[in-house]
Parts: C-alpha cells; structure tokens; sequence
C-alpha cells in the first residue's frame, strides 16, 4: 500500500475509535433507558437476563435454518466471475471459511 492509503486507514480507524468513545460516554452519561435493578433484588434484572438469555438461544437455533439456505442459494447463482465448479455445498463451505477468516 502506498503512504497515503496507509495515512487514510490510520486516520480512519482513529476517528471510528474516537467516535466509538464518544458515543459510550454520552450512553453512560445520558442513558437511553433506565438501569435494572440488581439481579439479587425482588423484581430485578433476572427476569430481563432469562428473557435476553432465550433470545439469544432462538436466535442461534433458528439463525442456520436462514442463513445456510439463502447462502447455498448464492453459491449455486452462477455469476460471470465464478466458475462454473463453484456452486454447491463444496463451495458454500469453502466460501464460508474463506470469506470468515479474513
């Protein structure tokens, strides 16, 4: 990479940190909602961590049955700069561990 493109990422990554920063503080400062009440409290946030806790469970369970369907559909559209080898389930795997790991 040449030094400009090199000076433009730095800067970029410093104000998306920045930005990041600033964002938390003002949530800690003015917060959008108001904090649970201990989790060892009567009425605390133990109901709110079950209920997010089984969220977080239907998610993962029902997140592959979308999300691998709509994928190897992807992977078998033939496009002008795949080959034509390139579909199917040798693919979407190969895509997946390729395109996660970079």
């Amino acid at each position: 990479m040449d030094l400009v493109a090199e000076s433009l990422l730095a800067w970029k990554i410093v104000a998306v940190l920045v930005w990041f920063a600033a964002f938390f503080a003002a949530e800690r400062l003015l917060p959008a909602a108001p904090r649970p009440a201990p989790l060892d409290e009567p009425g605390g946030g133990g109901l709110r961590l079950a209920r997010n806790l089984g969220l977080s469970l239907v998610n993962f369970a029902i997140s592959p049955l979308i999300v691998v369907p709509v994928s190897l559909l992807a992977s078998e559209i033939a496009l002008a700069w795949r080959p034509e080898a390139w579909q199917g389930w040798p693919a979407l795997l190969v895509d997946i561990v390729v395109l996660d790991f970079l």
